[in-house]
């Protein structure tokens, strides 16, 4: 209910900036004199919303509709960054969303949800609460990599210029080499590590694939 409530808010924000009439709010403010210089599409900020709520109704149905829930999050956020900048980044960020869901799948499994398709976790008939993440099984790990593969594709996709941008496609490719070299398993420790070593492993992350 505070999630819906939440989303409703931001729609009629939204429909006030749309429409020339914000309310007092600093980020409303904000948002609509940036949608003054450089008009936001506003369309994307819709989908967004729309596809956080279907988040909250549970994981994604199959892998393609969890790259379309990537793209209407990752998506929206990244066309409306682009087009402050005058440029198109939806397929990165939807990449960035999908790594991210393997990224935080374990902890959103700590508090009893996840992000994975639903289709496939049905299929390999696992039991999310009691994985062993020393052991996952070559079918759990072979849809991990199915994700991943799927995320570089997205970025294959992206051409941007934009410091910002190149700086997101660095960490998602950080992130689907880290998850390669450790066997697709999103449970190890170094997906996630909080180093020094993480800052400059992005740095000499080479925009190719």
């Amino acid at each position: 209910m505070l999630g819906a409530i939440r989303r409703q808010w931001w729609r009629d924000a939204w429909a006030e900036i749309a429409a020339g009439e914000p309310r007092r709010h600093p980020v409303v403010e904000a948002l609509t004199e940036a949608h003054r210089v450089s008009p936001l599409p506003l369309g994307a900020v819709e989908g967004y919303l729309d596809a956080r709520e279907a988040e909250q109704d549970g994981p994604p149905s199959s892998l393609q509709n969890m790259k379309d829930r990537a793209a209407a999050v990752g998506g929206g956020i990244a066309g409306l960054e682009a087009a402050c900048l005058g440029q198109a980044a939806p397929s990165l960020g939807a990449a960035w969303v999908m790594v991210g869901e393997l990224r935080a799948l374990p902890l959103r499994l700590r508090n009893g949800r996840h992000g994975l398709p639903a289709d496939r976790v049905a299929a390999l008939d696992p039991d999310l609460e009691r994985l062993d993440p020393n052991d996952l099984g070559a079918d759990f790990t072979g849809m991990i990599q199915e994700i991943v593969e799927e995320a570089e594709t997205l970025l294959r996709a992206a051409d941007v210029k934009a410091p910002m941008f190149r700086g997101y496609r660095r960490m998602t490719l950080h992130y689907t080499r880290q998850l390669r070299k450790q066997g697709w398993n999103p449970f190890a420790e170094r997906i996630n590590a909080r180093t020094l070593g993480r800052a400059w492993s992005v740095a000499g992350v080479k925009l190719r694939l």
